[in-house]
């Protein structure tokens, strides 16, 4: 599990490269202990960049944990990772 910390009044996009090829596949981003989906943005399947604007998310101060929810076109689904990371959101 890694930790990410970012300001409370950041609306930049949060980036990741997850370690798959997203090539006609789906993600999406899962914020915190209830998992709640926010569509992310793919932005080079091939090399697995994606992001999600933080100003969809409007993350409270605290910590929360994130996931990445890649659904490919077969069907199958993969969460990475399994656990989860951690976003620190400071005041």
């Amino acid at each position: 599990m890694s930790s990410l910390t970012i300001n409370d009044k950041d609306t930049v996009a949060l980036q990741a490269e997850l370690p798959r090829d997203l090539t006609d596949a789906n993600v999406t981003f899962l914020f915190g202990q209830e998992e709640i989906a926010y569509q992310a943005i793919i932005s080079d399947s091939s090399n697995g960049t994606v992001k999600v604007p933080l100003s969809q998310v409007d993350p409270d101060i605290g910590h929360h944990e994130i996931k990445w929810q890649i659904t490919y076109n077969d069907g199958t689904v993969e969460v990475l990772p399994p656990h989860g990371d951690v976003l620190q959101v400071k005041d």
